[in-house]
């Protein structure tokens, strides 16, 4: 089955669903919170480091999650409110446009 996804139709697990790629770099501010955020968060990040493809794969129906062009997502904890931010990793790929 497939399933329409950011780079088009694909049966591909690695492309859709809970490994179905960011293609934006966003910023979002005062994320809602649920629960509370210990104290010694304050002043602190979170990053995560991870494969997620820019461009469309070459080869959608083989692509592997550890193909993607990597992308950088961090939280950030700041007097009981986050904010989130994420940015593609400044490849040679990314400068000549895929």
């Amino acid at each position: 089955m497939s399933v329409i996804q950011s780079f088009g139709p694909t049966s591909n697990a690695y492309l859709k669903g809970n490994f179905s790629p960011q293609v934006h770099e966003e910023e979002f501010n005062d994320l809602r919170i649920e629960g509370i955020i210990p104290p010694e968060l304050n002043g602190k990040m979170l990053i995560r480091t991870g494969p997620n493809p820019r461009f469309k794969p070459r080869d959608m129906k083989y692509y592997h999650w550890f193909d993607g062009d990597g992308m950088m997502n961090a939280f950030y904890f700041e007097n009981g409110k986050v904010r989130y931010k994420n940015r593609f990793v400044q490849t040679k790929k990314m400068e000549t446009g895929g």
